[in-house]
C-alpha cells in the first residue's frame, strides 16, 4: 500500500474497520467514527464552532426553544490523534478491526468536549434557549449543559420484572430528582408494543420524558414520518392524519399525557409506585392536595391481567379512565371501578381520581 494510504491511527469506526476513508478527490482521510456517509466535523476549528453557532441561532431566532445533540460523547476526539488503547480483558472474540476491541479514550468523551459544550450551553442560554445532550460521562456532567439524557436500560424481555422496573425508577430519582427519562429495553424495537408502554409509562413521573421524532405516533421506523396514509408506509394507520383524526390513537393518548403534565400533581405531586403481587403489572400515583390524582398502570407482561387497584393507598373506589395505550373505544371519562382494572398485554392505562383520605 502507499504510505500515504496509511491511516493517521488505529481508530474504529462504531460499525467496525477503520474510522478513516481515503477520498481521491481530496487526495487525504476523512474521519468518520459511525458510517462513510457522515464525515466528522473538527471542533478544533474554530471556524466550524462559530459556524454551528450560526446553524444554532438560526433555529433559536426561528422560534425553537431549545436544541438537542445527538451522539455528543462522539463530538470531538483527541486534537494530536494519539491511538486508542487496546483492551486488557472483557473484548470478548473481537479483533484490533472491532470497537469492542479497544478503550476509546482519544474518540469518545475527551477532556476537550467538556468546554465545546459549555461554550454552546452559553451561546444558547444567551438567546433565552436551553441545550440538551445525550449519554455524556464527563466528570463535570452537570455544568456542560442544561440536560444530560443518558437511557435508563432494562434487561431484554422478559428477563426483567416489575420489580426490576420500580427499582429502576427509584435508583434514578435517588440520584436526580428531576430526570429525563428514557427507559429502553435491550433488544427491544422501537415501536413496539413494549416500548410504547414504556414511553407512556413514563410520561408522568417525576422528570423529563424524552420523546424521539416518531414516538408520539407509535413508529418503529423514526427515519421518516408519514404524514399521510399515501406514504406508502408500513405503519397503516399510524400516519399524522389518521391519527389526529381520531380519538383513540397513540397520539391522540400521547397529547393526553402532555396536558396533564400541566397539573400541580404532576409538577409538584408525590409519588407512589406499587408492584402487584404474582403479577406482571406496575402502577403509580401522582397527586397534590386540593388537586385530581392520577394513577398509571402498565402491564409487562404479554397476557391480559386484571389488578385491584385498591390495593394502592389513596386510591378510591372509582376512577375516571383518561385513556389506554391499546386503542380501547371505551369513551373518555368512563368510570371504572377500582377493584377490577383490566389490561391487555403491555398495555398503559391511566385514570383520574379523588385521592381517599388517610385513615
Amino acid at each position: 500500500m502507499d504510505q500515504q494510504r496509511i491511516p493517521p491511527n488505529n481508530w474504529i469506526s462504531k460499525d467496525g474497520g477503520s474510522a478513516w476513508e481515503w477520498n481521491e478527490k481530496r487526495g487525504e482521510f476523512y474521519l468518520h467514527q459511525f458510517s462513510k456517509k457522515e464525515p466528522e466535523f473538527n471542533f478544533h476549528n474554530p471556524d466550524v464552532i462559530n459556524y454551528f453557532n450560526e446553524v444554532m441561532q438560526f433555529w433559536l431566532d426561528f422560534g425553537f426553544s431549545g436544541l438537542y445533540l445527538d451522539r455528543t460523547p462522539y463530538l470531538i476526539e483527541d486534537k494530536d490523534l494519539r491511538n486508542d488503547t487496546q483492551k486488557l480483558r472483557d473484548f470478548g472474540s473481537a479483533t484490533h478491526l472491532d470497537y469492542e476491541f479497544y478503550n476509546h479514550i482519544n474518540t469518545e468523551n475527551v477532556p476537550d468536549l467538556a468546554p465545546l459544550l459549555r461554550g454552546w450551553t452559553t451561546f444558547v442560554a444567551n438567546h433565552s434557549g436551553i441545550l440538551v445532550v445525550d449519554s455524556v460521562t464527563l466528570a463535570v456532567n452537570r455544568s456542560v449543559a442544561h440536560l444530560v439524557v443518558k437511557p435508563q436500560t432494562l434487561e431484554k424481555y422478559p428477563t426483567f420484572s416489575p420489580d426490576d422496573l420500580v427499582n429502576l425508577i427509584n435508583s434514578t430519582l435517588s440520584s436526580n430528582p428531576w430526570p429525563a427519562w428514557q427507559i429502553e429495553v435491550k433488544e427491544e424495537p422501537e415501536g413496539s408494543d413494549l416500548s410504547q408502554g414504556m414511553l407512556l409509562m413514563s410520561m408522568l413521573l417525576p422528570g423529563i420524558p424524552v420523546t424521539r421524532a416518531g414516538q408520539e405516533l407509535g413508529l418503529s421506523d423514526l427515519a421518516n414520518i408519514p404524514w399521510d396514509n399515501t406514504t406508502g408506509t408500513e405503519a397503516a394507520g399510524r400516519d399524522v392524519a389518521s391519527q389526529m383524526d381520531s380519538d383513540h390513537s397513540f397520539y391522540a393518548a400521547y397529547k393526553e399525557l402532555v396536558r396533564a403534565r400541566e397539573s400541580p400533581s404532576i409538577l409538584y405531586g408525590s409519588l407512589d409506585l406499587h408492584v402487584f403481587t404474582d403479577s406482571s403489572v406496575i402502577a403509580y400515583t401522582r397527586i397534590k392536595s386540593g388537586n385530581p390524582g392520577y394513577l398509571v398502570v402498565f402491564n409487562t407482561g404479554s397476557e391480559e391481567t386484571v389488578v385491584d387497584a385498591r390495593q394502592i393507598e389513596s386510591v378510591p373506589d372509582e376512577l375516571t379512565l383518561l385513556l389506554t395505550s391499546d386503542a380501547s373505544p371505551i369513551a373518555d371519562k368512563t368510570k371504572v371501578e377500582s377493584e377490577a382494572v383490566t389490561l391487555p398485554g403491555r398495555a398503559v392505562a391511566v385514570f383520574s381520581f379523588v385521592p381517599k383520605a388517610k385513615e
